[in-house]
């Protein structure tokens, strides 16, 4: 067996969501909490994880923005105490945008927009992806000014005061009656279901709403066999009616990115 974070005396770390919330199922309730000095994740968190995550740190966790093809982060939650829910304003240097997925005009107020990132290419944004010229060219946009765009597939939105809020992928986020549903904000939700180790939910085709979510569940080690109605009474408590499942499954593990991203497309597949 090799050596613990507390034996190692790590003192900082940087993960996914995701993993933050299989640490807190597998982790025993009584355990002497860490002395870390700094905890940055990607994703959403929501609040009570956020809250629990912090205990067995003994550091809140800061939430920062950032992908492989922008080099380095582009942004990060600068709030006292930090909040689940920021990803907060762009560093100095970078230059942050949010568009319209479809038409490309810049958003305004609240409404959510995708994140678009100022740059050059192979300095602070990435240059190309191999072998692939199609992708890569959708992947950027040269404005009138002859500033070049990366396209992240992000979404977020903006608060008053520029703070920005992660929302999910473009793919991500469906129509559901013509309302938003974000279903990585949906995942964040059941996954504080009493019993719940994890969750995925999909967007499945519906002849009246156009789309509606489906719930893929994971129950905690140890925990009572999850009930499906107490599920739909957590839901009905916990998220708005358009966010709602309108199916749920109990599966014993979710497939996986190398990262520990959920791979939606392989749920829907296994259960076509």
């Amino acid at each position: 067996m090799g050596l613990t974070p507390r034996e190692l005396e790590v003192t900082h770390a940087s993960l996914f969501a995701a993993p933050i919330r299989m640490i807190l199922a597998r982790t025993p309730g009584a355990m002497e909490p860490l002395k870390l000095e700094h905890v940055w994740y990607a994703q959403n968190l929501a609040p009570a994880h956020h809250q629990e995550f912090g205990q067995l740190t003994g550091v809140l966790p800061r939430q920062l923005y950032g992908m492989t093809e922008t080099i380095a982060i582009v942004s990060y939650d600068r709030s006292q105490p930090p909040r689940p829910d920021r990803i907060g304003r762009p560093l100095p240097g970078r230059d942050v945008k949010l568009l319209d997925p479809v038409t490309r005009d810049e958003v305004t107020g609240e409404a959510p927009g995708m994140i678009a990132v100022a740059g050059t290419r192979g300095k602070d944004l990435f240059l190309e992806y191999l072998d692939d010229t199609v992708t890569t060219s959708r992947s950027f946009l040269t404005d009138d000014s002859g500033i070049e765009w990366l396209l992240t597939g992000d979404l977020a939105k903006s608060d008053e005061i520029g703070d920005l809020s992660f929302v999910g992928r473009v793919d991500d986020v469906v129509k559901v009656s013509g309302e938003n549903v974000s279903l990585t904000e949906v995942e964040a939700v059941i996954a504080q279901a009493p019993g719940v180790l994890e969750a995925a939910v999909i967007a499945a085709p519906d002849p009246i709403r156009d789309f509606v979510p489906h719930a893929y569940v994971v129950a905690r080690s140890g925990a009572k066999e999850l009930d499906i109605d107490s599920l739909s009474t957590w839901a009905e408590q916990n998220l708005a009616p358009s966010a709602r499942p309108r199916e749920w499954h109990i599966i014993d593990e979710l497939p996986r990115t190398s990262v520990g991203k959920i791979r939606r497309f392989k749920i829907g597949a296994s259960e076509s």
